[in-house]
């Protein structure tokens, strides 16, 4: 998942070089052929990206927001993330790009947790993230981020059933771990 989050085709939309792709075969044609149809690729990216684009580019200047206090920092993602109007990865990257910005790599380590997770709505599997906030003081609370429906505080025992009756599932069942849930591992695996 981090590889579609972080990958080319996202980094395409926020004006990133593409750098995964790479032709090594040495005809010079073939090189020149493959070359033009990566660019072709990118800027149709970007053109039928504005929306995210938009959306990125007025987060740009979070970095420096950083000297703010935690809280504040923490309703700007809020805020942000629940107004993008992105849905599915394109929202999901917008979040982890914005939590990148806002806090530091030891804040997103010990404060501000994310974990994917997918929910079935009409037969088709969606999208949402689990965000769990550290007060500092090891008091946890637990967040919903439904793209398009925006971040809704959700009670620890709900998001427990959740799981158990498989409304939520992990994506990645080898590393997963909502903080303050259960012990590593042990709980909330799919059911088949």
């Amino acid at each position: 998942v981090d590889s579609i989050l972080y990958g080319d085709i996202t980094g395409a939309k926020v004006n990133a070089p593409i750098c995964g792709l790479r032709c090594y075969n040495k005809n010079y044609n073939t090189k020149q052929e493959f070359n033009d149809r990566v660019e072709r690729v990118y800027q149709d990216m970007k053109s039928d990206n504005y929306r995210f684009l938009d959306t990125l580019s007025n987060s740009e200047n979070l970095k420096r927001v950083r000297i703010m206090p935690f809280e504040y920092r923490n309703f700007i993602l809020f805020d942000l993330a629940s107004k993008s109007g992105l849905k599915g990865l394109d929202a999901m990257g917008y979040l982890l790009r914005l939590r990148r910005k806002l806090f530091s790599d030891i804040e997103r380590d010990e404060n501000i947790y994310f974990n994917m997770v997918t929910y079935n709505e009409n037969n088709r599997d969606k999208l949402e993230g689990i965000i769990t906030v550290d007060d500092g003081d090891a008091n946890l609370t637990y967040y919903e981020y439904v793209p398009l429906k925006g971040i809704e505080k959700i009670e620890k025992e709900k998001l427990i059933d959740k799981l158990n009756k498989g409304e939520i599932n992990f994506i990645d069942f080898d590393s997963h771990e909502i903080p303050g849930l259960c012990e590593p591992y042990k709980v909330y695996r799919k059911k088949k």
